[in-house]
């Protein structure tokens, strides 16, 4: 990952517990694992890039940190959020190898997690 995101997490993996990297789906381009198909494996985009994404993450740390990554808990972008959208980022995180994971709301607003995780 390197300089493509300006920063090292190889490097920083060696003098932290745990790195919480922003793995919003609607912040990657429309390109990105375009050539994905959507199976039983890779049940969506958004399930694919947080898994493919904490998948690497994990492979490149130092073996005593953890990766636990903030997921999308707000609409920005995303034509389909829905109970399944934050679904299938959870499931991408703990399929992917993190350590758990953090929901971000840029306006601090979490409705949508109450609505689409405890409300029927």
């Amino acid at each position: 990952m390197g300089n493509w995101i300006g920063q090292d997490i190889e490097v920083i993996s060696k003098y932290v517990d745990v790195i919480c990297p922003m793995v919003y789906p609607s912040h990657f381009g429309p390109t990105y694992l375009k050539n994905i198909k959507f199976s039983s494996k890779y049940p969506s985009r958004e399930y694919s890039i947080v898994y493919f994404s904490t998948k690497k993450a994990t492979s490149i740390i130092h073996q005593d940190t953890y990766i636990r990554p903030f997921l999308q808990a707000f609409k920005f972008r995303s034509k389909n959020f829905s109970k399944k959208y934050i679904t299938d980022q959870m499931m991408g995180a703990i399929i992917g190898g993190s350590k758990g994971y953090s929901f971000w709301n840029p306006g601090s607003y979490y409705g949508y997690l109450v609505k689409f995780l405890i409300d029927k």
